[in-house]
């Protein structure tokens, strides 16, 4: 059980990042766009 917990939270923090990621990205993306059009 202990085993299977720590594999998702592995999982929930993988996800987690991957989503700042993208959406870091994103948002990023944004603002240069704005500012050199």
């Amino acid at each position: 059980m202990k085993k299977f917990l720590k594999k998702y939270y592995t999982y929930e923090f993988l996800n987690k990042a991957l989503l700042f990621i993208v959406f870091g990205s994103i948002i990023v993306g944004i603002l240069f766009d704005t500012e050199f059009n």
